[in-house]
C-alpha cells in the first residue's frame, strides 16, 4: 500500500460474542441507547460487516441490547431504520425479534425514507 494509506480489518468470531473489542461497541451502542431516558431506550445503530451477514451476530447483537434493556427495566425500545431495499433484512431482523411499526418518537418527524418501530416490554423472545 501506498504511504499514509491503511488498511484495517475487523474480525468478529460468532463463537466469543463476550470478548473484548465486541463487549465495547456493544457498551457504546447501550450507553447511545439509555442516554436520552430512563423508561425508553433507542437502538441508535447497529451493523454488521457483509461477510458477517446470515451467520447470527446482529441476532447476537439485538438480544444482548434487548436483555440489558430488560435488566435496566425500560418499558419500551425504539428503532429507526431505512425504507429503502438496503435496509429490508434489518426491518425483518427486528420484526422477528417482536418489533413493530410505530408512529415517530423522540422528536423524530415522519420520514418517507424512515420506518419507526418499538417493542413494548411484555414482547420479544429476549424482551419479556
Amino acid at each position: 500500500m501506498g504511504r499514509g494509506k491503511f488498511r484495517l480489518v475487523i474480525s468478529i468470531d460468532r463463537d466469543d460474542p463476550a470478548r473484548g473489542d465486541v463487549h465495547q461497541l456493544l457498551s457504546e451502542h447501550l450507553a447511545d441507547m439509555y442516554a436520552t431516558s430512563t423508561l425508553h431506550g433507542e437502538i441508535k445503530s447497529m451493523r454488521t460487516t457483509a461477510s458477517a451477514r446470515g451467520r447470527g451476530v446482529a441476532t447476537l447483537i439485538l438480544r444482548h441490547i434487548l436483555d440489558d434493556a430488560r435488566a435496566r427495566d425500560l418499558e419500551r425500545v425504539y428503532l429507526e431504520t431505512g425504507t429503502e431495499d438496503y435496509f429490508a433484512p434489518a426491518r425483518r431482523l427486528y420484526a422477528r425479534n417482536g418489533f413493530t411499526e410505530c408512529p415517530p418518537f423522540a422528536g423524530y418527524t415522519l420520514d418517507p425514507n424512515s420506518v419507526f418501530m418499538e417493542l413494548p416490554s411484555e414482547e420479544g423472545p429476549a424482551f419479556p
